[in-house]
């Protein structure tokens, strides 16, 4: 229903072709569909919930290219009735810094 700038930029489409699409579009597999009925379904406050529910998976930008994410849904009671907002993040460099603490640590351990 809503997308800002920075899932543009992120995903690499317009604002008008993200716009009414699923989230499967951008996120493959079959988790966000559940990850979002829980979401809606939850009696929880969303700040307990979106710090419980970060998970991560795997993006997919326009041109095909997958990478990895982080993803926290929270569910937002509006006069329409209740939403879930989506707050995704690009974890790449966390996971590459990672990757080469991890390298670091092996190699002086020897």
């Amino acid at each position: 229903m809503l997308v800002n700038v920075q899932a543009e930029k992120q995903f690499g489409y317009p604002r008008d072709e993200l716009l009414g699409q699923r989230v499967g579009a951008i996120i493959p597999g079959n988790a966000t569909g559940e990850l979002i009925a829980r979401a809606l379904e939850s009696a929880e406050s969303p700040v307990e919930l979106a710090v419980r529910q970060a998970i991560e998976l795997e993006g997919r930008h326009k041109d095909g290219t997958a990478y990895p994410i982080e993803i926290m849904l929270s569910p937002l009671v509006t006069t329409d009735g209740r939403l879930v907002t989506v707050a995704i993040r690009d974890i790449t460099r966390r996971k590459t810094a990672k990757a080469q603490l991890l390298r670091t640590m092996e190699e002086t351990s020897r």
